[in-house]
């Protein structure tokens, strides 16, 4: 009743990797295989981390490895290269700046997996500042959990088709997952979560969702706004054109809703830029005219915080 599973985390220049670590070793559990790839970090201390785990481990750790990229692979070969080692029969990510929402998620999500014949689940997510002190919110949003709940994958393939909501962060697979649709595209270097999440719903697989916190998670990773560099891009695009437009019945306006969420993310990430300058330069005076330069951002900022505290107060009604 309590199989091996795997948690696998990767790690770049992570400055929070030994607090990720401690929240998997700290997870009750009893049957683990821990991986930790570092994808070529510059300072990246090998004994120093294997001291930490073997200082702190306690026997549910039953097997664990550290490994290192002497060059940076990309978020989807290294994730692959732990995936070929994963032993487990459930596999769960755990990035190197996020934390396990307590002690029991992963004896409650194996649990969960059993109970439901599950192949591909995604938890719920509780999003918080770069401290994991303020908390902002959850994901996915209501509307994506109804759709989820519906389980009609055509439905689901069309919305994620626009915009990802799976993310990888909160998402774990059974090994089965793996016989039937494989590991990670390659031809993508970051991008590994949605390719991934797009086929398995045209394979008819369903995304079964667990409403229960399962990691806490840290803003402003690989895919924030504000990181949509050049290599982001070229994924996002080999992504929309690979993975969405054969499959569309209407190329010409998926190709003009890709443009829009590109536009979109550009803008959202110089805003957040712009707008972290002028709070460290103390120009809190200046933040009202950035909706001038940014209106589609700060109306969205606006329409979402709105959303948030009209969420809360139904929420504390209903408490």
């Amino acid at each position: 009743m309590n199989p091996l599973i795997t948690v696998i985390t990767l790690a770049f220049n992570s400055s929070y990797l030994l607090d990720s670590i401690r929240s998997v070793l700290d997870q009750t559990y009893p049957s683990i295989q821990y991986l930790i790839v570092d994808d070529g970090s510059f300072d990246f201390n090998k004994a120093a981390v294997c001291s930490y785990i073997e200082q702190h481990k306690k026997k549910n750790i039953v097997e664990y490895e550290v490994i290192v990229n002497r060059q940076n692979l990309g978020t989807v070969r290294a994730f692959n290269l732990a995936l070929k080692k994963a032993n487990g029969d459930f596999i769960f990510n755990l990035a190197a700046d996020d934390l396990f929402y307590d002690t029991e998620v992963l004896k409650e999500w194996t649990a969960e997996f059993l109970k439901r014949d599950s192949l591909f689940m995604l938890g719920r997510i509780a999003a918080y500042d770069s401290d994991l002190k303020e908390f902002k919110q959850y994901f996915p949003s209501p509307k994506e959990v109804r759709l989820l709940l519906e389980g009609d994958t055509k439905k689901i393939f069309h919305a994620l088709a626009k915009d990802n909501f799976v993310l990888g962060c909160g998402t774990a697979r059974s090994r089965k997952l793996l016989q039937i649709c494989g590991y990670f595209d390659e031809d993508f270097f970051l991008l590994e979560d949605h390719p991934y999440a797009l086929k398995i719903t045209r394979h008819s697989i369903r995304i079964d969702y667990w409403d229960r916190p399962v990691v806490r998670y840290r803003l402003g990773g690989v895919s924030a706004p504000h990181n949509f560099n050049s290599i982001y891009e070229k994924d996002a695009d080999l992504n929309f054109r690979k993975e969405i437009l054969p499959y569309m019945s209407h190329p010409f306006i998926a190709a003009l809703e890709h443009r829009f969420w590109k536009y979109n993310r550009l803008q959202t990430g110089k805003f957040t830029t712009a707008y972290h300058e002028l709070i460290a330069e103390g120009k809190r005076y200046l933040l009202p005219f950035l909706i001038f330069k940014f209106p589609l951002p700060v109306l969205r900022g606006i329409k979402n915080r709105l959303k948030r505290i009209t969420r809360n107060i139904k929420f504390k009604r209903k408490k």
